[in-house]
C-alpha cells in the first residue's frame, strides 16, 4: 500500500459529488465494477441519475507518487499530459479504451492482489488516453480506434505479470508506446516480458541507496538472460563483502546516444528498450527510462559504483549489441544528498578540471581521433558538463541539480566522451581519483596541459600511458583504494554474464 489510508481509498475520499455516486460493490456485474474502478482512478465517477461527473480532485493522490516516474518518462522541466489528471476531457474517451475485456481483466487480476497497485495500473492506462488526445497520431487526431488499440496493447501485455512487475511492464509499455513502438501482437515480445517479469519477481533487491539501483538491474538483467539463454544463475550474495570496500566511493551512471534511424533499422529495437525499461524501472525514481527525446534515442542505465555499473553495462550489452559502437555520457556522483558539483566552487572547479582531463585522456588512450557525432543540441563531443542527478538514500529519492545550456551550473558531473568499450575505463578511473583526489598530485602536470579532446589526442602516447600507471601505482600503494580495487576485480568477475 501507498499510504495507510490506501490509494484508491483517498481517491474516492477526494471526490465530493453534489449527488450520491452509484453503488458500484452493489449493483453492477464484475466487470462493470472493474470499468468503474479504472474510470474512478482517472477522475471519473458515475452518479445515481446515471451521468458522469469529473473531479481532478480525486486523482490528486497520484501526483506525489508519479512525481519521479513524470521525470523518468520525460526527463526534467519536460511537460506532456500523460500525468496530467486536472483536465476533464471528456467521459467518452476513457469509457470507450476501457470498456473492453482486457482492460476489465487486468484490472481484476491485479485488484485481487492489491488494490492500489490495481489503481497505479488503470492512472497508467488513462495516461496513454491523455497522452494520445494530445498529440497526432499517424497524422490523425484523437482517432478513437487508436487509443483503444493502445490501451488494450499495454492492458494485455500487464496481464502477463504478477504483482512485483505489473507496475514496471505497465510503464514499460507505456514509454515504449510513446517512443515509437508498435501496439501490435509480436510472440517475441511477449516471450520477452514474460520472463522479464519473472526476473523482476526474483530481484532480491529492495533499493533503499543509489548504490542499489544499479544492483537491483545487473539482477533483473542477469535473471532474463539466464531464462532465454540457458546461462547460469548468479547468487548476488557472493559480492556482499565486497561492496563493504566502496563505503563512501562515488556513483556513476551513463546515458548513450543511438541515432534516430536504429529503430528503422531493427524492427525489434524498441522492443529490446521496452525489456531494459522494465529491467530499469523502480517506483519513485527520477532517472530518466530509455526513449526518442529530441532527435536521439537516449539509453540509460540505473547508476551504482563503478564494479557493478560495469556489471550492468556487460549485461545491457548481452540484450543491446549496439553498445560496443555507441557514443555515451558517462555521469559520476559524490555520495550524500548535499554533494552535488558546482562551478562556483573553487575546489570543485579543479578538481572537476582535472576529472575531465583524466576522463579525456583516458578516451585518447584507447582512440586516436574526434569521431563526427551529428548529434544535436545539448553540448560536442569531448566537453564536461554539471546537470541534474538523483539520488536514492533510505528509500527516499532526492533530485537535484541544475543544467539549461552549455556547462550547466551545479549537480552531477558528466563527460560526454565515452565511445564503446572505454566505460569501464572511464569508470574506474574517475571513480578512484575521485574516491581520493590526492593520487592526481602525481600526474598534476600531464593534466594541467589538458582541457579539450584535442589536447588530450596531442599528449604524447608515453604521457597518457604514464598517467594511467601512475595512478594505477598510487590505487595499490593505498590500503583504502587498493581494497576497493581487488573487490572490484571480484565483483566483476562474480557478476560477468
Amino acid at each position: 500500500m501507498v499510504n495507510k489510508e490506501g490509494l484508491y481509498s483517498q481517491i474516492v475520499r477526494n471526490f465530493h459529488p453534489e449527488t450520491p455516486v452509484l453503488d458500484i460493490d452493489g449493483r453492477l456485474t464484475q466487470s462493470e465494477r472493474d470499468l468503474h474502478f479504472a474510470m474512478r482512478c482517472n477522475g471519473y465517477f458515475m452518479m445515481e441519475d446515471s451521468d458522469w461527473a469529473f473531479n481532478s480532485a480525486a486523482a490528486t493522490p497520484f501526483n506525489e507518487q508519479f512525481k519521479g516516474t513524470k521525470v523518468s518518462f520525460f526527463g526534467p522541466n519536460q511537460s506532456d499530459e500523460f500525468f496530467n489528471s486536472d483536465k476533464d476531457i471528456g467521459y467518452e474517451r476513457f469509457l470507450s479504451a476501457f470498456n473492453q475485456p482486457s482492460v476489465t481483466d487486468v484490472i481484476r487480476k491485479y485488484r485481487q492482489v492489491d488494490e492500489d497497485l490495481a489503481a497505479t495500473i488503470a492512472y497508467f492506462l488513462g495516461g496513454i488516453i491523455r497522452h494520445r488526445i494530445s498529440k497526432t497520431v499517424a497524422g490523425v487526431v484523437n482517432n478513437e480506434e487508436i487509443i483503444t488499440n493502445a490501451v488494450r496493447f499495454i492492458s494485455r501485455r500487464t496481464l502477463l505479470g504478477e504483482e512485483r512487475s505489473a507496475e514496471a511492464i505497465a510503464a514499460a509499455m507505456s514509454v515504449y508506446l510513446i517512443s515509437g513502438g508498435l501496439a501490435e501482437e509480436d510472440k517475441t515480445l511477449t516471450g520477452g516480458i514474460y520472463h522479464m517479469s519473472e526476473a523482476i519477481r526474483e530481484d532480491p533487491v529492495t533499493p533503499s541507496d543509489t548504490v542499489d539501483l544499479g544492483l537491483s538491474q545487473v539482477a533483473r538483467l542477469h535473471s532474463f538472460l539466464e531464462k532465454t539463454q540457458g546461462r547460469e544463475r548468479q547468487d548476488l550474495g557472493v559480492i556482499a563483502s565486497h561492496l563493504e570496500a566502496f563505503d563512501g566511493f562515488p556513483t556513476v551512471g551513463a546515458e548513450f546516444h543511438f541515432s534516430p534511424s536504429s529503430p528503422k533499422e531493427d524492427r525489434y529495437f524498441w522492443l529490446r528498450l521496452a525489456l531494459l525499461n522494465m529491467s530499469q524501472y523502480q517506483r519513485g525514481s527520477y532517472v530518466q527510462l530509455s526513449r526518442n527525446d529530441r532527435g536521439v534515442v537516449e539509453v540509460r542505465m540505473n547508476p551504482s559504483i563503478y564494479p557493478i555499473t560495469i556489471a550492468n553495462w556487460n549485461h545491457m550489452r548481452q540484450l543491446l549489441p549496439e553498445l560496443n559502437q555507441t557514443f555515451f555520457t558517462i555521469t559520476i556522483n559524490r555520495r550524500g544528498v548535499t554533494k552535488d558539483f558546482h562551478w562556483t566552487d573553487s575546489n570543485d572547479k579543479i578538481l572537476l578540471n582535472q576529472l575531465r582531463a583524466l576522463g579525456l585522456i583516458s578516451y585518447a588512450g584507447i582512440f586516436e581521433n574526434i569521431p563526427h557525432t551529428e548529434k544535436p543540441e545539448e553540448i560536442g563531443f569531448g566537453k564536461v558538463y554539471l546537470g541534474q542527478t538523483v539520488r536514492l538514500k533510505d528509500e527516499g529519492y532526492r533530485f537535484s541539480g541544475g543544467w539549461y545550456s552549455g556547462e550547466g551550473t551545479e549537480g552531477q558531473m558528466g563527460i560526454y566522451a565515452g565511445f564503446g568499450d572505454n566505460l569501464p575505463y572511464l569508470a574506474y578511473y574517475l571513480s578512484m581519483a575521485l574516491a581520493k583526489p590526492g593520487i592526481l598530485k602525481s600526474v598534476y602536470h600531464q593534466l594541467s596541459k589538458v582541457t579539450t579532446l584535442e589536447d588530450a589526442l596531442y599528449l604524447k602516447a608515453a604521457s597518457r600511458i604514464y598517467v594511467s600507471r601512475e595512478i594505477q601505482n598510487k590505487v595499490e600503494a593505498d590500503h583504502q583504494l587498493n581494497r576497493a580495487f581487488e573487490a572490484g576485480q571480484e565483483i566483476v568477475e562474480l557478476l560477468n554474464p
